[in-house]
């Protein structure tokens, strides 16, 4: 993904990566713009959730993402939220 940041940069396109999801594809994305040095956008569908597995992880603060800062993806989802909101299908 870096390297179609530094393409894209070389050819005077901003590339924003495309993750309209609300879990770890939003978190993956934005540890992979915070890896990179220069401003990027990061792609967040609005939604006003009720509640959500990761908080507020996924919310905006003062117009920018927080990277959470744990292993992995930086931090793992709240699993009473995950069954609580689980639809069996």
């Amino acid at each position: 993904m870096r390297a179609v940041f530094e393409l894209g940069a070389a050819h005077g396109v901003q590339v924003v990566p495309h993750s309209a999801y609300f879990g770890p594809g939003l978190l993956a994305s934005t540890h992979v713009i915070a890896s990179y040095p220069g401003e990027i956008p990061v792609e967040r569908y609005y939604a006003d959730f009720e509640d959500t597995p990761l908080h507020d992880a996924i919310n905006p603060q003062n117009g920018r993402m927080v990277v959470p800062q744990g292993p992995g993806l930086g931090l793992d989802p709240d699993l009473d939220v995950v069954e609580r909101l689980r639809v069996d299908a």
